[in-house]
């Protein structure tokens, strides 16, 4: 009878815990290399650095990790569950190099839709000491796609050291470059929109020659990081400009002929100054209502934050934002910004030496529901690391990509990790009791997802929690004969 009684008492026990054993938006998703977080070394040198600068997820789930490895272009392709894709160039690897001399810079990369992977940066040619713009098109196995450029790259000079910060897909598949050029006139460099044909060629119809530029009267020099389109075709290009050697907040907004858009800022060209303070913008995102999300971070000597603002259609800082358009946050940084279908803001970047992920909701306020009050520190690598780049799965996951520096081999490696957002949260393991011979109980959990421990309390009322003996073993067995013991599973 005792015994009987004891198991019912530990089934409670068991269900009051089970809250705990649920996973939330913003942990580590275990189905994604056993631990929800990955390195890959591309380079063959014993002291190489490979970099993820952008990350993209294609319609079967696939993933693409997309930046440069000793100056070469790296591309990667990891199945659904993290493991290296066969079916992608070598073992899941592609790299792209010119002459012995020459190299690339790589900054970002889009998907076609018809799964074409286009990809820009800079590119130094040894024989003429020139930095261009390049874009490369692959085609979806990895091969550089011979319709476009010369041999699937296309390399522009827009004036003297240029460089595409930033790339976007237009709905007729032309190619649009956030570009950094450099105006001999003004002798400064400035904000430049490459639109390239699907061929690789300029596009005459933009500007008249493919290009165009905005300028930021007062300023030194201004330098793109981010691009997005609008819905009525609109090019939204953000970075930061420089005043005095201080940074602000730079955007500039081009009609679809390569003109400025007159109805933003002044004359298509909006600045904002902290003050004294360094201002980056490095990433970009338009709302469905047609405001402007910008993500980076602000530094004064040897204190930076997070920075995020908002600003509405003409060009003004959105007052709704956190009272004044702006939001930061201390000790972190945002390199990339996307929005959720329901609003959300969320950004990828650093916290101290480590990746961090940051979710605001839609008036500003940091996010509650997601990791520690809306941010989410995760190492990635066994000294210093950072996200550059997020992308969603369909599933609501969110994956980033970025590099680490690994000091006992002395190499920056690609790293990975793909975290459970709102529409991929799933329940945990289920705890069970059941009899066992001897006056015994057996306690187990279905599935056996890693990365849970089992907890127990004598007393609910308060709790003290403590990690069972057994630790991560299952299923154990129990004396069901003790005082009344309560169990739960626990993800650290």
């Amino acid at each position: 009878m005792s015994t009987r009684l004891q198991i019912s008492i530990l089934s409670l026990g068991l269900l009051a815990g089970a809250v705990s054993a649920f996973a939330a938006a913003g942990d580590l998703d275990t189905s994604f290399d056993t631990d929800g977080k990955l390195d890959t070394k591309v380079s063959t040198n014993n002291f190489g650095f490979d970099s993820a600068k952008a990350v993209l997820v294609q319609p079967d789930g696939k993933t693409i990790a997309v930046g440069e490895s000793d100056s070469r272009i790296a591309l990667v392709r990891y199945l659904t569950n993290g493991v290296l894709d066969a079916a992608f160039g070598m073992g899941g690897v592609v790299i792209t190099m010119l002459a012995e001399d020459d190299y690339f810079n790589i900054a970002d990369a889009a998907l076609q839709p018809d799964g074409k992977l286009v990809v820009v940066g800079q590119v130094y040619f040894a024989t003429n000491m020139s930095y261009d713009v390049v874009v490369a098109r692959y085609q979806t196995n990895g091969v550089l796609d011979s319709s476009f450029g010369t041999g699937g790259i296309a390399a522009h000079d827009l004036g003297f050291d240029d460089s595409g910060e930033a790339v976007a897909i237009q709905p007729d598949g032309r190619i649009v470059v956030a570009a950094y050029g450099y105006d001999f006139n003004l002798s400064q460099s400035v904000f430049a929109a490459l639109r390239l044909l699907t061929n690789g060629t300029p596009d005459t119809a933009f500007s008249g020659n493919g290009w165009a530029e905005a300028e930021f009267s007062g300023r030194e020099a201004a330098h793109p990081s981010a691009i997005a389109m609008q819905p009525d075709g609109k090019i939204m290009i953000a970075g930061y400009a420089f005043a005095s050697n201080v940074s602000q907040i730079a955007l500039a907004r081009f009609q679809t002929n390569g003109t400025l858009d007159g109805n933003f800022g002044v004359s298509g060209v909006v600045s904002t100054s902290l003050g004294i303070t360094n201002a980056y913008g490095e990433g970009v995102a338009i709302q469905a209502d047609g405001r402007i999300v910008v993500a980076g971070s602000a530094s004064f000597e040897f204190d930076g934050w997070l920075l995020a603002a908002r600003y509405q259609t003409n060009g003004a800082l959105d007052l709704s934002f956190d009272t004044d358009g702006m939001v930061f946050s201390a000790g972190a940084g945002a390199t990339a910004v996307a929005l959720q279908p329901d609003g959300k803001i969320l950004m990828a970047g650093y916290v101290d030496n480590d990746t961090g992920l940051f979710r605001y909701d839609t008036n500003g306020s940091p996010d509650s529901t997601f990791g520690n009050s809306g941010r989410v520190q995760t190492a990635l690598g066994p000294a210093q690391d950072s996200a550059a780049a997020l992308a969603f799965q369909t599933d609501g996951k969110i994956v980033v990509a970025g590099s680490a520096f690994f000091p006992v081999t002395s190499d920056g490696r690609f790293v990975l990790a793909r975290f459970l957002g709102d529409a991929s949260v799933t329940p945990g393991p289920t705890l069970h009791v059941a009899a066992a011979p001897a006056g015994q109980a057996t306690i187990s959990w279905t599935p056996a997802m890693p990365g849970f421990v089992l907890q127990e309390t004598w007393s609910l009322a308060p709790a003290n929690w403590t990690n069972s003996p057994s630790g991560a073993t299952n299923p154990i067995t129990v004396p069901a004969t003790e005082p009344t013991k309560f169990y739960r599973l626990f993800k650290p």
